[in-house]
């Protein structure tokens, strides 16, 4: 599922729908995104919201955006402080936006492209490697979000930040064994819960 979390507007249709980047060392620069519909736009309400809550948890981390898509939350994060962002994305059409948004912040950080499944990535993890200070993943509306949350589990050192969709019930802490749950807040059709590892 693709993801994007800045504002969208029809542009040249060569690139797809334009986003810009909301703050920081790039703020205002733009990033794209496929015009068909398969995207899911983030509000800015809830990209917005997101990046107040993690405030300076931000800066000099290394961030994981599982189910990357197009990565503009991985690139908001660097744009914000994060030294480093790895990037899980299956789906070609959206791999290779997220290489051309890539290029538009240059090559002054550590990035890595996974073209994999998630489930994949995590089967491939090494118990040296050290886990990541913010995780976040949007996976597809139709995958629990538990089974992500507990699937990504080896990979979170600090915090996992997990959207999904708000409509039915609200999961409780009990849904999330291998995690404290922070908090999990609505904005408009997204939930985010924020997940602190046992």
């Amino acid at each position: 599922m693709y993801r994007t979390h800045l504002s969208l507007k029809t542009d040249n249709p060569n690139f797809g729908k334009v986003m810009r980047i909301i703050s920081g060392q790039f703020k205002g620069r733009k990033l794209y995104a496929p015009t068909d519909d398969r995207v899911r736009p983030t509000t800015d309400r809830t990209r917005e919201a997101l990046f107040n809550i993690l405030g300076g948890e931000i800066v000099d981390s290394w961030v994981l955006d599982a189910f990357a898509g197009v990565g503009t939350v991985g690139i908001e994060a660097l744009s914000r402080g994060a030294i480093g962002c790895d990037f899980i994305e299956l789906d070609k059409g959206a791999l290779s936006y997220l290489k051309r948004n890539l290029k538009r912040i240059g090559d002054s950080f550590e990035t890595r492209i996974f073209n994999q499944p998630v489930a994949k990535f995590v089967e491939n993890w090494n118990e040296s490697d050290s886990p990541y200070e913010l995780v976040f993943a949007d996976p597809p509306y139709n995958i629990p979000p538990d089974s992500v949350a507990g699937l990504l589990r080896p990979t979170v050192g600090g915090l996992l930040v997990l959207e999904t969709a708000s409509q039915g019930k609200k999961l409780g802490g009990e849904s999330f064994p291998d995690y404290e749950l922070k908090d999990a807040r609505d904005y408009g059709r997204a939930r985010l819960y924020f997940l602190k590892p046992l």
